[in-house]
């Protein structure tokens, strides 16, 4: 089946951003059909893959179309575009995470682990890492310090986040709501000494 495309035919032309959300809302299904119950409509048997039309018309009413018997049907063609903008926007989170990546392989971090001083305590990598939800970091003050920190820093070095820390505690939890999606590097500082940095990964 061909349907006409040719921009002469067309006119309203718009790009379809933010496409996104919506497709994610589709419940792709399994099923069959009642071929016995509607013999004369020429369903095909065995196991079929698509939507509901009933729940498409939810959120693409100008998709589905009602026949003279009032049955449903999908205009299966026009998903195209909409799944291509979805392969769009997951392309360019793709490549701004490498992106994102090459900066860490490039970027500077002698600032944040030269002179690391271990006598005072260790710093030990997140868990679960990368992330999604949550994640812990945990440590070990060796001494009785005056001030111990967590410092999150952001590829461009920018501190974004603290946390001041004790012997009382073993771990920070850190929340994906607190941050957006990408790669930092988190410090412990213990009476403004550096003990050691490492990398942490929070993905959508």
């Amino acid at each position: 089946l061909v349907n006409p495309s040719d921009i002469r035919l067309k006119e309203n032309i718009v790009n379809v951003n933010n496409a996104l959300n919506k497709v994610l809302q589709l419940q792709p299904r399994r099923y069959n059909y009642k071929t016995n119950d509607y013999p004369t409509m020429g369903l095909p048997a065995g196991n079929r893959y698509g939507f509901i039309a009933q729940e498409v018309k939810e959120i693409y009413p100008e998709l589905v179309y009602q026949d003279k018997d009032g049955i449903l049907g999908i205009d299966y063609v026009s998903f195209i575009p909409l799944i291509i903008e979805k392969l769009k926007n997951q392309n360019e989170a793709i490549d701004n995470l490498k992106q994102e990546i090459a900066s860490l392989k490039t970027i500077n971090i002698n600032s944040l682990t030269s002179n690391n001083d271990r006598t005072l305590g260790e710093l030990y990598q997140n868990y679960p890492n990368p992330f999604n939800k949550s994640t812990q970091i945990k440590f070990k003050l060796i001494n009785n310090a005056n001030t111990s920190w967590i410092y999150i820093y952001n590829l461009q070095g920018q501190q974004i986040k603290s946390y001041q820390i004790n012997n009382a505690i073993e771990f920070i939890e850190i929340k994906a709501s607190e941050l957006t999606p990408g790669i930092y590097l988190y410090s412990l500082v213990v009476d403004s000494k550096l003990i050691d940095t490492k990398t942490m990964i929070l993905t959508q």
